[in-house]
């Protein structure tokens, strides 16, 4: 048992501290809170210090000569992070100009009520582009859902054929060329 706490002779401050962690937790989880109702105390926050231990871990493994090429691929993403956060940014923003632009464009088709469009398809274009939120979800899903076959087709046959230049210039600048601009 002293194999537990002693390390090489020394005393492994570590391990004492994760023991009465351990300790402190479970009275705190099996006694202290049937007792009372109230969290005045929860002892479960200093679980975040083991985080501690785990780095320390990592230190040590970093020094491993056959961990080089993982440390250079952790690294790389590390460093890559920067670039996908603005891609991110760019790609939601050309979105959001794609939605407000359709959604503002169908806005009259809505308000339209003795057009020759059918009611039903009236509430399915105020079900997917009547707010810029519902048009921002249907661009976001055909963007990286693939479902453009079903967020179009009745845009492009029962309302307006120019809506067939919409869909095809944004497939061809957004979900080809940003894509792969970015991919590259």
């Amino acid at each position: 048992r002293s194999e537990l706490f002693f390390r090489d002779g020394r005393l492994d401050k570590l391990n004492i501290f994760d023991a009465a962690l351990v300790i402190c937790t479970s009275l705190d989880l099996y006694l202290l809170r049937p007792i009372s109702d109230s969290q005045v105390l929860s002892l479960s926050v200093f679980r975040l210090l083991r985080f501690v231990r785990f780095a320390r871990s990592l230190r040590v493994a970093s020094s491993l000569h056959f961990l080089v090429t993982l440390r250079l691929m952790i690294n790389a993403i590390g460093a890559s992070f920067n670039s996908l956060f603005w891609s991110a940014v760019l790609l939601l923003g050309v979105m959001i100009m794609a939605a407000l632009v359709i959604c503002q464009s169908l806005q009259g088709v809505l308000a339209d009520s003795d057009s020759a469009i059918a009611p039903k398809t009236r509430t399915w274009i105020y079900m997917h582009y009547g707010t810029p939120i519902r048009a921002i979800w249907s661009i976001f899903e055909f963007t990286f859902g693939g479902g453009l076959k079903n967020q179009s087709r009745k845009l492009v046959e029962e309302v307006s054929n120019w809506y067939a230049v919409f869909f095809s210039a944004y497939v061809f600048l957004v979900m080809f060329a940003l894509f792969r601009i970015i991919t590259a």
